[in-house]
């Protein structure tokens, strides 16, 4: 037999196996690159270069700065940091900033001066780190991986015009898209090739403290409700956001019985229970679900569902 008939049976085998998983690695090998690895690529997939930033779904971690190592289990929702996050395939950061001047709690303990921005979860007792060293993940993460679109959405007190120049600082401020809410959603070829691959989302102050590059999370955006104590009752009812106008649609898919859950988040990420949840709730508001936001990214792997959502439709 010979070689080039080989190449093809592996390749072959390859793409088969890549299928029955629903996911489309870059483990696997194209037709035009003996090397093994698919180069053409946009958020992991050659086939989603050509879709609109609307029309792509993206893993996006609940409190993604508050992982095991660094918070209290009280308040950790996540099983690894922002880098690891990123490294494992999640595309969407989900975070709470604060600033910490007059909360002599929050100056106590995330140790910093008074007017820096910090994230953390509900109280800084339970863990606290500089939003400086949370952009610094993201920022090491975009400039070594080209072809990543990243959607950051921005929850807490933080002033607009103070995260921005927290952008700024970073060198950031130059990566962000800015995007009319008029106007079409761009492909993400397109961002790429405008290396404009951050979109930034805020819901406090953003209406009101307009930046362009910081976008009005909850004119844009329409989620389903995050308050769910066990999963009968997760449903895919619009919760939070503009109806009738948003372009982008968040599915809240975590549980918090008081604290985050791990074990809940066993069952709820696995591909049996996302992945039906994810396309019902698409056919019910006609829309795919863009940012899917979990918890315990690393449990259970939800990234199956995303893949499958993004590469095989409704």
């Amino acid at each position: 037999m010979s070689y080039r008939v080989v190449f093809i049976l592996l390749v072959s085998v390859c793409i088969i196996q890549c299928k029955k998983e629903d996911r489309n690695t870059e483990e696997c090998p194209s037709g035009g690159n003996s090397s093994g690895a698919i180069t053409d690529t946009c958020n992991l997939h050659p086939e989603l270069c050509a879709k609109r930033f609307n029309e792509v779904s993206y893993l996006m971690t609940h409190n993604a700065h508050a992982d095991l190592a660094d918070f209290s289990s009280l308040a950790a929702n996540q099983d690894g940091d922002i880098t690891e996050q990123l490294n494992a395939g999640v595309r969407g950061i989900g975070l709470k900033v604060y600033n910490t001047s007059g909360s002599t709690t929050g100056w106590l303990f995330c140790s910093g001066a008074p007017d820096n921005l910090y994230v953390y979860h509900g109280d800084p007792t339970l863990g606290c780190e500089t939003f400086q060293s949370v952009l610094n993940e993201i920022k090491a993460f975009y400039l070594d991986h080209p072809k990543e679109v990243i959607p950051i959405t921005i929850e807490g007190d933080a002033p607009p015009g103070e995260v921005m120049a927290a952008f700024a600082a970073e060198g950031m401020d130059e990566f962000m898209h800015e995007q009319d809410f008029s106007s079409t959603w761009p492909t993400l070829q397109s961002m790429i090739d405008a290396n404009k691959r951050l979109v930034v989302f805020m819901d406090d102050g953003a209406s009101t403290d307009p930046y362009p590059k910081i976008h009005d999370m909850y004119n844009f955006i329409y989620d389903t409700d995050y308050d769910h104590q066990n999963p009968s009752t997760f449903d895919c009812e619009k919760f939070r956001g503009n109806h009738t106008g948003g372009t982008l649609f968040t599915l809240n898919h975590f549980i918090t019985d008081i604290t985050p859950q791990q074990d809940d988040a066993a069952i709820i990420n696995d591909v049996s229970f996302l992945l039906p949840r994810a396309r019902s709730c698409w056919a019910y508001n006609n829309h795919i679900p863009n940012f899917v936001m979990i918890d315990f990214f690393n449990t259970s792997d939800p990234l199956r569902s995303i893949d499958s959502l993004n590469l095989n439709g409704l």
